[in-house]
């Protein structure tokens, strides 16, 4: 019964999250209070473990699956879930994010850089922001590669 519940809770999940793209153009979740964490700086994780597409080959089974097994990884690491759709491409990409407080900025450039990202994002303030420039220079949403930089993935502990 348990098992049948959590697919059902990972298929709304899915259904959810592609609402959520196409209305907002992204999300971050909170993997324990199920609810949009609003403030904060997200970063990619484990980028190993993203999923990536493009939204009209958008498939509520697959995005479950990895909703699935997402959130035993999140629980185990203390991450959450991160979505963004880029609108001049249409591709999807779906994280496992680590949310830093705004005073630990640092600490989400150090993850960002071990990663080899690009960019952080500003949750309060709705902004990308390059790894590069810190916090000086605000970019419009724009792209980053949809492939996983590969090595071990270790995180900043917290």
């Amino acid at each position: 019964m348990a098992l049948a519940a959590r697919r059902h809770d990972a298929d709304e999940l899915a259904r959810w999250f592609r609402h959520l793209l196409a209305s907002a153009g992204g999300f971050t979740w909170h993997r324990q209070q199920a609810v949009p964490i609003r403030d904060g700086i997200a970063v990619g994780a484990e980028p190993a473990r993203a999923l990536c597409f493009h939204l009209p080959a958008w498939d509520d089974a697959e995005v479950a699956d990895w909703v699935g097994a997402s959130t035993d990884r999140a629980a185990a690491q203390d991450l959450h879930l991160g979505g963004w759709l880029d609108a001049a491409t249409g591709q999807v990409w779906l994280d496992l994010v680590r949310v830093f407080p705004a005073r630990e900025w640092h600490r989400a450039v150090t993850l960002a850089r071990l990663h080899g990202q690009h960019a952080l994002f500003d949750l309060a303030r709705g902004a990308v922001v390059p790894v590069e420039v810190g916090r000086a220079e605000v970019l419009p949403a724009g792209g980053r590669p949809c492939r996983p930089v590969p090595g071990p993935w270790l995180g900043v502990t917290t």
